[in-house]
């Protein structure tokens, strides 16, 4: 295979990096080494920052923020629900830092408009009544896994290629230069895919990457912890008035609600599991700011990996929240002395777009192309049979996943259109098994129309179950106690007792 760029990483940046070389006419391949939105870009709070979090401690990233969140709004409306968001001061938060922050958000173009605390709790009564003061901003919940999707959707209708299931194992060079990449396939054959420039969009892996190309780029892996409640605690996003810190967000998303985050350096993008610990701490910072939290049933915990840079790494590496929340592109020509190797890394799902123009911006001038970008002015195309809310005959027939009413038919395009797809990535794909049962109900179901629909032979059926359920026990451990010990034992039930699925039980026992 030939083609003029290759883009690593198949999140939210290398999406929008594979849609923006298409738009301007240059080729190119995007391989992820699982399915898309696998890593970083699936494990956030699906806040669209309005950049009010980052006006005092992080201006230049307020203002990318601010500035992002509109263009979005305009090109990616159906990816987003503008529910807004509200800062709050408690009694115990510093009130000369709301001052600080009014004028930050002024200066960085973030509109705040106060309201009265007693307005706001007849409208979120879950909150705490110590507020002494709130203020409204722009923020907004995203679908991320959507976004992705779409992104990749639109840059294939401009004759890009995205490799799934597919890793890259080798970066070729020659004479100084970049010629190609060597991948593996999920069947283990390895082949060279031929290009003149390569894009690392590998977010927490992009140190690993770039190493593949005999250069160093150190990664800051930052962990960041997360809740999911059962149902939708408040209407709009709740911040807390004060530096960033562990867990001051909260973000109705879709049937659930998310809240975190916390900030831990760790070793690397595998070491991603939320521990007990954390969940207690953000438990107690939680009922601070909404009480109502004590009342509600936890789904699960979950992590995410934030790849942050910072050029005096060694400096910052006990470090998290300190390090800019901005992004860098790299010439690793001008770096290294490697000729077309690009890396970026650092920033936020917010400003993925604009990630992705600088970085192509770059990349075109490596490849003599002058076309301008127009990621800016050009709405996604928007595909209905991702979206649940959506009224379209694709939602008609048997309901599989009650929580978020997904439908056969639903799941028969996504299916039909993925010959290798796992449970897992039709959850990815269409919210399957995200709500209050966690799949105990849905599981069975969508896998039954997996296998008939390809045709599976009964030892990868089973293959694939244990891959969803364990994923979902992977979230429950960390909150095993009352209703969330009570799914868990109810799911371990249905498959243990009631389908008679061999070796759950050992799986289980090993929590």
């Amino acid at each position: 295979m030939e083609t003029q760029a290759v883009v690593i990483g198949g999140g939210i940046t290398g999406a929008g990096i594979l849609r923006d070389l298409a738009m301007r006419g240059i080729e190119a391949v995007l391989i992820e080494k699982g399915d898309l939105c696998n890593g970083t870009s699936a494990r956030f709070h699906g806040l669209l920052h309005s950049g009010a979090r980052y006006a005092v401690t992080d201006p230049a990233s307020a203002v990318e923020c601010i500035q992002e969140n509109t263009i979005l709004k305009r090109t990616a409306g159906h990816c987003i629900e503008e529910t807004g968001g509200v800062f709050i001061q408690l009694a115990d938060d510093d009130p000369g830092f709301v001052a600080q922050w009014l004028k930050a958000c002024k200066q960085c173009g973030i509109a705040t408009s106060e309201i009265d605390p007693t307005e706001l709790l007849r409208a979120e009564p879950g909150l705490s009544p110590l507020i002494k003061r709130a203020f409204r901003v722009p923020d907004g919940a995203v679908d991320g896994f959507r976004l992705v999707e779409e992104n990749v959707l639109a840059a294939k209708s401009y004759g890009a290629k995205a490799l799934t299931y597919t890793e890259a194992v080798g970066i070729v060079t020659a004479g100084g230069r970049i010629t190609g990449v060597k991948v593996r396939e999920r069947s283990g054959q390895e082949k060279i895919i031929n290009c003149q420039v390569v894009i690392n969009a590998a977010g927490p892996w992009a140190g690993k990457v770039a190493a593949l190309a005999g250069v160093k780029l150190d990664i800051i892996a930052n962990k960041g912890t997360l809740l999911v409640f059962n149902h939708r605690l408040t209407n709009c996003i709740i911040n807390r008035c004060q530096p960033p810190g562990d867990g001051d967000i909260f973000v109705p998303h879709h049937t659930v609600s998310i809240y975190g985050t916390t900030s831990k350096n760790v070793s690397g993008p595998e070491d991603d599991k939320a521990t007990f610990k954390e969940v207690e701490r953000l438990l107690t910072i939680g009922r601070q700011m909404l009480p109502a939290m004590e009342q509600a049933r936890i789904l699960r915990a979950f992590a995410g990996i934030r790849p942050l840079y910072h050029p005096g790494y060694t400096e910052y590496e006990n470090q998290g929240r300190e390090v800019t929340r901005n992004f860098f592109v790299i010439d690793h020509e001008d770096r290294d002395e490697l000729k077309g190797l690009i890396s970026i890394v650092g920033g936020k799902f917010t400003t993925y777009r604009l990630m992705a123009e600088k970085t192509v911006d770059l990349a075109a001038a490596k490849l003599g192309n002058s076309v301008p970008c127009r990621t800016a002015l050009e709405p996604l195309p928007g595909y209905s049979g991702l979206n649940p809310d959506e009224p379209t005959e694709r939602q008609e027939g048997q309901v599989v996943c009650e929580c978020e009413q997904i439908t056969e038919s639903q799941l028969q395009v996504v299916i039909a259109g993925n010959r290798q797809i796992n449970l897992n990535d039709l959850r990815r794909k269409t919210r399957l098994g995200m709500g209050t049962c966690q799949g105990t109900f849905c599981a069975y179901r969508a896998l039954g129309i997996i296998a008939k629909m390809h045709r599976l032979p009964a030892e990868e059926v089973k293959n694939l179950l244990y891959e969803f359920i364990g994923e979902r026990w992977k979230g429950m451990i960390p909150v095993l106690w009352g209703q969330t010990l009570q799914e868990a034992e109810l799911m371990r039930h249905v498959y243990s007792n009631i389908l008679c699925v061999e070796g759950l039980d050992e799986s289980y026992e090993e929590i």
